[in-house]
């Protein structure tokens, strides 16, 4: 059966994406004018960091980094009797470790307002409410996420995508409508957010599940803990684990560091900035590598090395020329964007534009190197080798915990998100170096001079989004003048940029606007 090239995959989950970070814009611009950047919403930050914690674990990130490769092995030996009772036992070991995980989770949450972390017994007592109902969101999403890489593996990328979609619609359903009915005061209205992520969790696996058996696979529950198919998993999940466990530790560490010492609204300021730098991210590097991941693991499978060293040069090439002008364009644009998605009622009462569009900044400077750390990593899960990745981001952790000391002092929550960044380019630097002695070349004449090539007209389009920002800019603080500020500059700049590349003939640019259904190079099934 023919399958779409994995940059087509890559289109339909940046549509998807698109949409759902569309939407997730709506989202915290609701959020940011509701709660601002004040302690009840940095109550919920905190509170949404563990289930998102034991989702990169236990969800998108170990579970399917790990499952992918195995599940692609049965398939391409044609044992689909094997592969279906894989996953039934991969879903029933699953489902019973998360339970444990909220269960205590639970437990725990009740003894937080005795520890007397903050000077506010009340925000300690909702963050641990806020705690007790996100945690089984936990359970919901890391299902979920195994039958997305189910489907992924299969070639089914619509319905997985639009999953995504389905979290943000919910979130905004509970901002207008669940939030109000709560109470009139922002701890009240809070709760209501929490309760509507955990209907979007229902949603997110529900959904899924009749296309998962409309592919044919036969999931029941199945107790086999000893089936070689799981042992595999949970093999290679293991190291996959230690190797995220720092760093997703690491997030809950810039948590409390942000929150006893860069004051009030840190934790607030650091997630709007976030969500801004989340955006791209996830529309360039989480699409591609989601897209190219199943084809690294075939390729290495068969052990096609020259053919996989190709799809990688390919991956960071579109990667790159994508993410460079991103994170330059964000950097120019940072505080027109903030002012227009965000500083609106409770946002707008404090400095909460400064802190943000400070903040965005120092993350906006290391797109590029997370979105190709997503093809990077994805490729050496794919050839197996998971020991790379786990001790470069163990390295990183110490690294990122060292700069966050240094940094938050003089810069407060801006030196978090500057270590970020930091760490972030040193990472992805040192793992593209050791990617070398795994597949051959980790860069080619081509890659290079696409790169050099991107970066050069990408200069000029971030001087030419400046200049019309400047030229534009009549001090009017409508929302006309808002949207002017931000969409002028982007769509000349955004023109400039693929004229330019055009010109150059520069061949990301076809390869990002050809819809036609090709077939991969030595890429079919039996």
């Amino acid at each position: 059966m023919a399958r779409r090239s994995f940059i087509q995959s890559a289109g339909i989950i940046s549509l998807f994406t698109l949409i759902s970070r569309v939407l997730g814009l709506v989202r915290d611009h609701l959020c940011a004018r509701m709660f601002g950047t004040g302690t009840v919403w940095d109550a919920f930050v905190i509170a949404f960091t563990l289930p998102n914690l034991f989702r990169r674990l236990f969800g998108e990130g170990a579970l399917s980094a790990a499952f992918i490769p195995v599940f692609s092995r049965y398939l391409e030996r044609g044992e689909r009797k094997e592969a279906w009772d894989m996953i039934s036992a991969v879903a029933t070991a699953l489902a019973l470790l998360l339970a444990v995980i909220v269960i205590v989770g639970i437990i725990f949450a009740s003894f937080i307002p005795s520890l007397g972390i903050s000077d506010d017994i009340q925000i300690d007592r909702l963050e641990a409410t806020l705690i007790k109902i996100l945690l089984p969101y936990t359970f919901l999403i890391c299902l979920a996420a195994l039958l997305m890489a189910v489907l992924n593996t299969l070639g089914h990328f619509t319905v997985p995508a639009l999953a995504q979609v389905v979290l943000n619609v919910c979130w905004i359903g509970g901002a207008v409508l669940l939030a109000p009915q709560m109470g009139e005061t922002p701890a009240e209205q809070v709760v209501g957010i929490a309760l509507a992520i955990i209907l979007g969790g229902m949603i997110q696996l529900f959904m899924q599940a009749p296309q998962v058996l409309r592919a044919g696979v036969q999931i029941r529950p199945y107790f086999n803990f000893r089936h070689p198919g799981l042992v595999e998993v949970g093999a290679k999940m293991l190291p996959i684990v230690l190797g995220l466990a720092p760093t997703q530790l690491n997030i809950v560490a810039d948590r409390l560091i942000a929150k006893l010492m860069a004051g009030d609204g840190a934790n607030s300021v650091l997630f709007f900035s976030n969500r801004l730098m989340q955006f791209p991210l996830a529309l360039i590097g989480i699409a591609m590598a989601t897209a190219a991941f199943p084809l690294f693991s075939r390729y290495s499978a068969r052990n096609m090395t020259t053919a996989l060293r190709e799809a990688f040069h390919k991956a960071l090439r579109i990667t790159l020329f994508l993410s460079i002008p991103a994170s330059i364009g964000l950097v120019v644009l940072r505080e027109p964007i903030v002012n227009l998605f965000f500083n609106y009622d409770q946002f707008a009462q404090g400095n909460g534009l400064e802190r943000t569009a400070e903040c965005l900044l120092y993350y906006a400077v290391g797109i590029w190197a997370f979105c190709i750390q997503q093809i990077v990593v994805r490729a050496f899960y794919a050839t197996g080798n998971t020991r790379v990745p786990v001790r470069v981001s163990i390295a990183a952790v110490a690294l990122n915990l060292t700069l966050n000391i240094l940094l938050v002092g003089p810069l407060g929550a801006a030196g978090l998100a500057l270590a970020t960044s930091l760490t972030g380019t040193v990472q992805v630097l040192v793992l593209i170096g050791l990617m070398e002695k795994q597949i051959g070349a980790a860069f080619d004449e081509r890659l290079v001079a696409s790169i050099i090539k991107t970066l050069g007209i990408a200069c000029v389009m971030g001087l030419v989004a400046f200049g019309v920002r400047l030229l534009i800019d009549t001090g009017s603080d409508t929302t006309g003048a808002r949207v002017a500020l931000v969409f002028v500059p982007l769509v000349v700049s955004i023109g400039l940029f693929f004229g330019c590349a055009k010109l150059l003939r520069m061949t990301e640019v076809d390869e990002i606007f050809s819809f036609k259904r090709q077939r991969d190079a030595d890429d079919s099934s039996p």
